[in-house]
């Protein structure tokens, strides 16, 4: 019994960071980037672009999450203008738009 709680529980946890993920994406994200991920205001990333801002190594995109990003149309706050976002959140944020609009690049050079 306690190991088929374990399995529940381990199955549940990615749903979960995903469903944070999303959570987050939608309220400190998606008011530039748009809840498709295509740029909601001219000069934001298409996250949707192969060759854009996805196609960085997550260690690259956990930086600009982390201490923003300076543009010459729009630039992106740290932490999506949230400073509670812990570095967890940001992973789960990470984590969400790559499964939802560029895939896994994981930690590429």
């Amino acid at each position: 019994m306690k190991a088929l709680i374990l399995v529940a529980a381990l199955a549940a946890a990615p749903a979960a960071a995903a469903d944070h993920g999303a959570a987050i994406y939608d309220r400190a994200c998606a008011v530039c980037h748009g809840y498709d991920g295509t740029g909601a205001m001219p000069g934001v990333a298409d996250l949707t672009d192969p060759a854009g801002a996805l196609a960085k190594s997550d260690a690259e995109l956990m930086r600009s999450l982390r201490d923003g990003v300076e543009g010459d149309a729009a630039a992106m706050p740290p932490r999506g203008g949230d400073d509670s976002l812990t570095d967890g959140d940001l992973a789960a944020v990470l984590a969400h738009i790559r499964a939802a609009f560029g895939g896994s690049q994981g930690d590429k050079p």
